[in-house]
């Protein structure tokens, strides 16, 4: 995708995103998916950029450190986020911390399960976070 359009589109998202009014438990879904996939296109965006140094080596250090600060907060308050729904999730649904949780969508299946590895998140299938 031409990199123009890729800005364009972002922009349009961060307008839906903070314009976005939500009139009922549907609507609510529907713009969290919504915002969930903007976040993802992104994140698959910035995943390429940092695994090619060509990329990176346009930056200066002082950009790559702005870059970090502000992915280091970022990450913190996402990955807070999702902690605190996911106890709360675990909360309603009774689930102990010794269980798995199977979550079958669309006939898909899934899994949310406590990582058992010291690296917690992988590119196979499983999801770590909601």
């Amino acid at each position: 995708m031409k990199i123009k359009k890729w800005i364009s589109q972002v922009e349009d998202e961060i307008k839906f995103i903070n314009e976005s009014k939500p009139k009922d438990r549907l609507d609510y879904i529907s713009s969290i998916d919504r915002f969930n996939s903007a976040l993802l296109a992104s994140s698959a965006g910035w995943e390429e950029w940092i695994k090619h140094a060509t990329i990176m080596n346009e930056f200066t250090v002082e950009e790559i450190e702005e870059i970090f600060k502000e992915f280091q907060a970022l990450s913190s308050r996402l990955l807070n986020f999702d902690v605190k729904w996911t106890k709360k999730l675990t909360s309603k649904l009774k689930i102990k911390d010794t269980e798995e949780f199977d979550i079958s969508k669309e006939g898909e299946d899934c899994e949310h399960t406590n990582p058992k590895k010291d690296n917690k998140f992988t590119n196979d299938n499983t999801s770590y976070i909601a």
